[in-house]
């Protein structure tokens, strides 16, 4: 074979390298944003729950110990934010709100 075509199906391979890194950079990219929203989203909900409940509470004149405002602050659990939410419209103090969940609450 001439010089020239290594040369050649050199070049054309190294093209094709580069054609699919980019292609699978551009998706790995894509995949990430998706992934990445979905998570900024799931946050999202919960800090949007977290401050539902404290702006609840706050309203009804349950006042928090640093404990339980912590407890809220770092809860990732939404069905127990939830908990709190639904039980924070009729608690007369915060001890209710955060008990333990009663059998028929679950």
């Amino acid at each position: 074979m001439a010089p020239g075509l290594f040369e050649l199906r050199g070049f054309v391979a190294e093209g094709l390298r580069d054609e699919g890194r980019a292609e699978g950079h551009k998706q790995g990219l894509a995949e990430g944003m998706r992934a990445g929203l979905k998570v900024g989203l799931k946050h999202g909900r919960l800090d949007g729950r977290r401050e539902v409940l404290r702006a609840m509470l706050d309203r009804r004149g349950l006042n928090l110990s640093r404990e339980e405002k912590e407890r809220i602050f770092f809860c990732n659990d939404s069905e127990l934010l939830d908990l709190w939410l639904r039980r924070a419209t009729t608690a007369a103090t915060a001890a209710e709100v955060f008990g333990e969940p009663a059998a028929s609450e679950d």
